[in-house]
């Protein structure tokens, strides 16, 4: 089995790993800083020469500050409008001298916050910058890694004029970002699960179906129940009534079919913490057990915050890094929240290799990904590590699988979301590296018949919550080869994931080069998920939250 890292202290640190993890930038936050929004911040530790702030941290001296803000770029400087905005960070003591330094200029000083507060600052910034005199790394300096912000040695790594032109760069921010939260774990001792997603206990034998309850007549209720499936075929295996309250979108919905449900139901699920969670916490009888799930759009919307107080008696989550999220933004009670996993249907066996040696061949170079809207799948990283690799081996191909952009009835508003996938998709036919390369699958439900075609699965995404993509195809035995988005880590082994498209290339291209390796890791991944997300390990742990005690 992999390691996998602990999330917990880093050795020699006490880091907590967990609690300085990449989030979202609070709403809040973003409102509390007068900067414009749009505006990336660089974080700056400051400290005393030798007052008694200099025992505390490395940083830039006081003293050393009027020179380096002369140099630092303003709007004249500015590339495509990234015009970076210094955040001193320093305790109390010299608070007031940096405000008169920074008195006429643009620029935030903030009083070192303590953690949670201190987590939530390096979520706002785009980078840190350190003076070339702090040679060991510091508590500020990890907790910015470990938060996945990068870290510049400034006249090192990049000089002060030139932080416009890095904070044009997302792509490269972002790979650095990721690289920097890698390495950090890494250092971290290991150990066989991740947080949030510990080792279910192993399934009880095949039987035939068994009541563990008393039957219980249950309701699901939401616009889309594709991840809901799996627990309505098993609630009802177990003999209970379970009826569907099937809504046409985040609040439409047949409100006399829906009264007439709550009234019969003992337990109801809202499937997506959406109007319906909102819905039956409001109209739901008394007695009746609510319990909602949430996947991750709910993270930014203002549904969950608007569910009665109280009324609720379950918060499940697919993933710990989306319930910190709502638990911070909506101000959810934590002891009403629980983690259980998307369920993943695993075959009794490894699929087999059918066909001849050329079709395993075959498989070996070929990508998949599943799904490549909306925009932040990321299909833009997928053509670039297909053109990577095809540039030293022609044999590689993708096959992308699931609707095309122009089924979306949302695309017509996203007019530049639109235009991302015209000009990517005019890149497929342009591009020499990709043309013929690319292959795209009609959406459907025949994904064992296509991961059998599959060697390795993708996920380029910026964010996720869960990505099904990586556990389903390592079930099916694909190798799963992953950005490492914010929150990955606290769902998959760090071994699946990377820091940048060229990172993923060395892997896959690695691994397609030695069959034995290949094999090895696509069984190692399946083992692992079959330990963590097998169907018959989080069916019940889920029926357990709707049905209660």
């Amino acid at each position: 089995m992999p390691d996998t890292p602990e999330h917990g202290s880093t050795p020699g640190t006490g880091l907590d790993t967990e609690a300085f993890a990449p989030q979202p930038v609070s709403p809040r936050l973003r409102r509390w800083l007068p900067v414009d929004p749009a505006a990336p911040l660089v974080g700056l530790r400051v400290v005393s020469a030798g007052g008694p702030s200099a025992s505390a941290e490395v940083g830039f001296t006081v003293e050393a500050l009027p020179a380096l803000l002369a140099r630092w770029p303003d709007a004249r400087g500015a590339v495509r409008g990234h015009v970076p905005v210094p955040v001193l960070v320093a305790d109390a003591d010299i608070v007031p001298t940096l405000r008169r330094l920074l008195h006429g200029r643009s620029g935030l000083v903030v009083q070192v916050p303590g953690s949670p507060r201190r987590s939530a600052l390096l979520n706002a910034l785009a980078a840190v910058v350190k003076p070339p005199t702090a040679s060991d790394a510091s508590a500020w300096e990890l907790e910015a890694r470990s938060s996945g912000v990068p870290v510049y040695v400034l006249g090192q790594d990049v000089d002060a004029p030139a932080l416009g032109y890095l904070m044009a760069d997302t792509e490269r921010l972002g790979d650095e970002g990721r690289r920097a939260r890698l390495s950090v774990l890494r250092s971290s001792p290991a150990r066989d699960t991740v947080a949030g997603t510990p080792a279910a206990p192993p399934p009880g034998p095949e039987s035939r179906v068994t009541v563990e309850v008393e039957p219980r007549r249950v309701v699901v209720a939401g616009h889309d129940l594709k991840f809901a499936r799996g627990l309505i075929d098993h609630l009802a295996g177990l003999g209970h009534d379970v009826r569907l309250d099937e809504w046409t979108g985040h609040q439409r919905h047949d409100p006399a079919r829906s009264r007439q449900l709550a009234r019969w139901a003992d337990s109801v699920l809202c499937e997506w913490a959406l109007g319906n969670a909102v819905w039956y916490a409001e109209h739901a009888p008394p007695g009746t057990r609510l319990t909602t799930r949430l996947h991750l759009q709910e993270a930014a919307l203002d549904y969950p915050g608007l569910v009665r107080r109280g009324r609720m008696d379950r918060f499940v989550f697919v993933a710990d890094h989306v319930r910190r999220q709502v638990i911070r933004d909506h101000r959810i009670d934590p002891a009403l929240t629980t983690v259980v996993p998307n369920a993943v249907h695993v075959p009794p066996q490894p699929p087999a290799r059918a066909g001849s040696a050329t079709r395993a061949t075959d498989r070996a170079f070929t990508l998949g990904l599943v799904g490549m809207t909306p925009a932040r799948k990321g299909l833009h990283r997928a053509l670039d590590l297909l053109a990577e690799l095809r540039g030293q081996d022609r044999r590689f191909t993708l096959r992308i699988k699931g609707h095309l952009p122009s089924d979306q009835a949302w695309m017509a508003a996203r007019t530049h979301e639109a235009a991302y996938y015209r000009r990517h998709f005019a890149r497929m036919e342009a591009d020499p590296s990709l043309r013929g390369a690319v292959h795209l699958d009609d959406f459907g439900h025949d994904m064992d018949g296509w991961y059998a075609g599959i060697g390795f699965a993708l996920s380029t995404s910026d964010f996720e919550s869960f990505h099904f993509t990586l556990p389903d195809g390592a079930a099916h035995g694909a190798v799963p080869v992953s950005l490492a988005w914010p929150g990955a880590d606290g769902l998959y082994p760090v071994d699946w994931l990377h820091a940048s498209v060229p990172d993923m290339a060395g892997t896959i291209r690695r691994l397609a080069g030695e069959p034995g390796a290949r094999a090895e890791a696509s069984a190692r991944a399946r083992d692992w998920v079959e330990s963590h997300f097998d169907a018959r390990r989080v069916l019940p742990a889920l029926a357990r939250e709707v049905l209660g005690g």
